[in-house]
């Protein structure tokens, strides 16, 4: 799988959702079946694999919704866009859409949001 690498450039700080985007993005999360990534214990998160959402253009939406919008944080040397959503921080591994083929979650403390 080819990776296309997170924007260049100066960290994006701030998440710049707008709320209407970021409310339909909360419900298109919320509505999936999320499972545990148990091969990750110490790391805990789940993930919600593109195949099984009823609609695929509704998970291109959310990822790239997350990739303009979201902000960046800094992961074991790596850079991700991530987004945070009703006490939740998402995020992909940073594949093409095309090629893109899960949305991985965990639970945050203290994140601020409009949603």
């Amino acid at each position: 799988m080819s990776h296309e690498p997170t924007p260049a450039g100066p960290m994006k700080l701030d998440q710049t959702i707008p709320d209407a985007d970021l409310q339909r993005a909360r419900e298109l999360l919320e509505a999936q079946t999320w499972t545990f990534a148990k091969t990750m214990p110490w790391v805990p998160h789940w993930y919600s694999l593109r195949k099984n959402w009823a609609r695929d253009e509704e998970f291109v939406w959310v990822v790239e919704t997350m990739r303009r919008d979201g902000c960046d944080e800094i992961y074991e040397g790596r850079r991700y866009r991530v987004m945070i959503v009703g006490g939740f921080k998402y995020w992909t591994m940073e594949a093409p859409v095309g090629e893109t083929i899960l949305v991985n979650r965990k639970a945050v403390r203290n994140a601020v949001e409009r949603i």
